[in-house]
């Protein structure tokens, strides 16, 4: 999802450039301004039925709708500024590095800032992205994509294989899923920038009781397989990157269902302690 927001970058620096060059140089906090105002006006929808063919077209007006709801929040708008600077883009000259630059940054921002983000979302919201992960591992055309997404590492994979299984699984959303995972990512991501609310903790009593629930869900799934199978699929949890993709994918869906099996406070608790361990 993140690849998403990409294009938004190049065109915020266009924006950023139409100021005078006589102009004395504008704050931060005026870019910022500017650049939210820019963003309403852009044809971003275009944009995206052009670059990502999502299908049906209505998903690239979901995108566009989101990314400007983004860009209206002031708080994100000079955040994007303040990384822009911090990169040295606005003293680059040549467009090609300014591009490369931008999607770059583009993918960095939505790495850190929604990832975070999510461990300061309702505990509804974070069950869905545990199902929305799933779901994608399950549509996945082959284990090493799968992976790939999974561990959120596109070294894993070749590019085309990771294309194609960010589009398959793209398009096979319906635009009522699309639309509800849009507006959890924009609200992880507003939610990490302004720094509320504050990332939800489970106690140590707490994290020990989801633990074992955990476990018991698990041993319930895994228990069902024959020995042999049972340890290349722990062994591959233990080594991600080294161990066979499809052994660890299997094991990650298994995983991903077993936190979905928990339920009342001590799903909350395991879904606090999965979110905020990966801040």
């Amino acid at each position: 999802m993140r690849k998403l927001f990409i294009p938004v970058f190049c065109a915020l620096l266009l924006a950023a450039g139409s100021v005078p060059a006589a102009a004395p140089a504008p704050t931060d906090e005026q870019i910022a301004a500017v650049l939210s105002r820019e963003m309403q006006q852009l044809d971003l929808e275009s944009q995206y039925a052009r670059t990502m063919r999502l299908e049906p077209a209505e998903k690239n007006r979901v995108t566009a709708d989101a990314v400007k709801r983004l860009f209206s929040d002031q708080d994100f708008a000079r955040y994007a500024v303040s990384q822009m600077r911090q990169v040295g883009v606005f003293s680059m000259k040549d467009p090609a590095k300014v591009r490369e630059l931008s999607a770059s940054l583009g993918r960095s921002l939505m790495l850190s800032l929604s990832d975070k983000g999510a461990s300061r979302l309702p505990y509804e919201d974070q069950r869905a992205l545990i199902a929305f992960s799933l779901r994608r591992a399950l549509t996945s055309p082959n284990s090493r994509a799968c992976r790939s997404q999974l561990l959120n590492d596109p070294s894993l994979s070749s590019v085309s294989e990771l294309a194609a299984a960010d589009h398959l699984f793209i398009n096979g959303l319906s635009v009522q899923a699309y639309r509800a995972q849009m507006d959890r990512v924009v609200r992880a991501t507003l939610s990490e920038v302004k720094g509320t609310p504050p990332v939800r903790r489970a106690t140590a009593a707490q994290k020990e009781l989801a633990a074992e629930a955990l476990q018991r869900a698990f041993e319930a799934r895994i228990s069902k397989l024959d020995g042999r199978r049972r340890q290349q699929l722990l062994s591959a949890l233990l080594e991600p990157r080294s161990a066979d993709s499809e052994d660890f994918c299997e094991a990650m869906k298994i995983t991903l269902r077993s936190y979905l099996d928990l339920s009342g406070e001590v799903a909350d608790w395991a879904y606090e302690d999965l979110f905020a361990g990966g801040r």
